[in-house]
């Protein structure tokens, strides 16, 4: 789990709406899906969430690094990923201020307001960290803005890249679907919070909600991609995510017609407007 943020972005220090919704995926994790609190790993703001907070979240505590240390995240990240068999699932929770370009802001430790490379993530860093990854399932949720970015970048880095099995990706955005785009009422947009948009919580809210059987990873991924279908997804098993197949030049396009008339007939139609359009 990674839980950044901005020093400005929180008035009090801490968002205490998104500190409760990442440790109640913590807890889900381990009491739904079986996974150990060893496993759980949790990066969250300035690293002070060392004691008990039943402010927050009651139960159980478990010590949280600092999101500002952006080479211990991606060293953990890498070291679950370089054992093929000893990690079954990778499950990535990413819970941030993002820009509009998608980079991650994990936390302004010397207070000048200003993100220098060791107090942000960009998504080239992220992504290089996670396509080579060993582990037969990776599912990521990105409950944080700027989640378009997100999936489009990921996407097309996944797709194309050569050491990416795309196989087992699934990636969950807070972005909505095509298909929910029109009816933005009924959909849960994120707010703003002082300087910067704050992560909305309807993609965790839905989560926790489902019911997950630890055994069946195959099921996981299905549940995660039907009940969480009004968000973008990003399903590696979904085959019009396969390669588009080009084509080369003259060669024969299944949308345009072949015969030399109907050639002719749409040059005959298209000149007059594009002559017209020279004179303007």
């Amino acid at each position: 789990m990674l839980l950044g943020g901005w020093r400005e972005n929180y008035p009090g220090g801490e968002d205490k709406e998104a500190l409760r919704d990442a440790f109640s995926i913590r807890d889900k994790l381990h009491k739904d899906m079986g996974i150990t609190p060893k496993n759980v790993i949790s990066f969250v703001t300035n690293g002070e969430l060392d004691r008990p907070r039943p402010d927050i979240l009651p139960g159980t505590w478990q010590p949280a690094a600092g999101a500002y240390s952006k080479q211990l995240f991606r060293q953990r990240l890498e070291e679950y990923c370089a054992k093929p068999s000893c990690t079954d699932l990778l499950l990535i929770y990413l819970k941030n201020v993002a820009t509009p370009e998608g980079t991650m802001l994990l936390w302004d430790m010397d207070g000048d307001s200003e993100a220098n490379s060791e107090e942000y993530l960009t998504l080239h860093e992220f992504i290089q960290a996670v396509k080579t990854c060993g582990a037969r399932e990776v599912v990521i949720l990105a409950d944080q803005n700027g989640g378009a970015q997100f999936y489009r970048r990921l996407r097309f880095n996944l797709r194309h890249g050569k050491s990416a099995d795309l196989k087992k990706f699934t990636v969950v955005t807070a972005e909505p679907a095509p298909a929910m785009r029109r009816t933005r009422r009924s959909f849960q947009a994120p707010q703003m919070h002082t300087r910067a948009f704050k992560p909305g919580s309807l993609l965790t809210q839905k989560f926790l909600n489902l019911t997950i059987d630890p055994t069946d990873l195959h099921q996981f991924r299905r549940k995660l991609t039907d009940n969480l279908s009004e968000f973008l997804i990003f399903d590696g098993t979904d085959k019009s995510n396969d390669t588009v197949k080009r084509f080369s030049r003259g060669a024969v396009r299944p949308w345009v017609k072949s015969s030399r008339s109907a050639q002719a007939g749409h040059r005959t139609r298209f000149l007059p407007w594009l002559r017209a359009r020279r004179k303007i």
